[in-house]
């Protein structure tokens, strides 16, 4: 649906271009004719597209959505500035616009393929017993058509480079269907990765369930530990919760504070989930969690969603408090829909967690 929207979105832009287009050259019919039906044209041809792939149960062509936006952006560049200079530099406007949108798309392409590295070291209150923790998160892979062999390799070298204790996967993992994923080259880069940390630990995100549920899960829990509302002892005071993934307004689930509950008192909690808490999330929020680590939003991923995610989430990235612990949010390592990230970058995450 979000493609339909965004072609439906691109038409209505398109036919305010039209007009536009059409007061510059009043005087060329053919001209106007042939610009009008040529901005038409490509919305349609994308529905086509989409359509197509959407029966065939694949997705849009990456193609097509990165032109999408760069349409959507140029058009909503180009009415503004045309119209403050009463359409009288028509191109002049155009090549502009087009010489601000092609940096930020090649800038957008490259904030997937080269991500980067977040640092965040949290300090836990003094009653906590003495030691220290390095975790790399990562979040929103999506293996599949976008993702592979060549994205699993650069992740394992950041991670190597970092050296953590532990391991967490995020959700997300894969994209769709374990059918477009190269298993055996996943699998091994997961097993390289394993042997270096004491544990590797995944939940589940919501495009896990998109694809077949059961297929998915049986690899996942080849490559590592699959936490399903699970709790496990990391270290003697050092306890991870896996959350099972959940829609916020889902009503049959397993309350967190039946898990946190089964955390021995004075023992530090993380809490690993896909989603963060929206605002009108159904299971209660509760205490005793010092650190909640979390992917799923992309950081908005693509301009202007930035915007908009706060209507669902308190916050959609970074390192905040959260009542009584500390809420992390990773942008996540792969994207979803295209290799376009603009206002946002792809990235793992590395938390040093100093236990006083």
């Amino acid at each position: 649906m979000r493609y339909i929207f965004f072609v439906l979105v691109q038409i209505g832009l398109g036919y305010a271009l039209c007009r536009y287009v059409g007061r510059r050259v009043p005087g060329d019919q053919l001209l106007r004719k042939v610009l009008k039906w040529s901005v038409i044209a490509i919305p349609i041809l994308s529905i086509g597209l989409i359509l197509t792939t959407s029966l065939q149960g694949d997705r849009a062509p990456e193609l097509v959505t990165d032109l999408l936006i760069a349409e959507i952006y140029f058009t909503a560049l180009f009415i503004p500035f045309d119209s403050a200079t009463k359409c009288r530099y028509g191109r002049v406007t155009a090549l502009l616009c087009l010489s601000l949108i092609l940096p930020v798309m090649i800038a957008g392409r490259k904030n997937v393929r080269e991500p980067i590295t977040t640092h965040y070291c949290i300090v836990l209150p003094d009653e906590k017993p003495s030691d220290s923790v390095r975790i790399a998160l990562v979040t929103d892979i999506h293996l599949g058509k976008l993702f592979g062999e060549e994205d699993l390799a650069r992740m394992e070298e950041m991670i190597e480079q970092a050296s953590p204790d532990y391991v967490f996967i995020g959700g997300d993992l894969i994209d769709r269907n374990l059918s477009e994923v190269d298993s055996l080259t996943a699998a091994y880069h997961f097993a390289r990765i394993r042997e270096r940390t004491p544990g590797l630990y995944f939940v589940l995100g919501n495009h896990e369930y998109y694809g077949d549920l059961d297929e998915n899960i049986q690899w996942i829990s080849s490559l590592g530990t699959l936490l399903r509302d699970s709790v496990v002892r990391l270290r003697p005071d050092l306890y991870l919760i896996g959350r099972d993934y959940y829609r916020a307004r889902d009503q049959d689930i397993v309350p967190l504070s039946n898990l946190v509950d089964q955390v021995p008192d004075g023992a530090t909690t993380i809490l690993l989930q896909h989603r963060p808490r929206e605002h009108w999330e159904s299971d209660p929020a509760v205490g005793g969690i010092d650190l909640t680590l979390t992917g799923h939003t992309h950081a908005g991923q693509i301009f202007p969603m930035q915007i908009f995610q706060p209507l669902l989430f308190s916050h959609n990235y970074g390192c905040h408090s959260s009542g009584d612990g500390t809420l992390i949010i990773s942008s996540g390592y792969g994207a979803s829909t295209s290799r376009l990230r603009i206002g946002s970058c792809s990235e793992i995450v590395i938390i040093d967690l100093l236990l006083k």
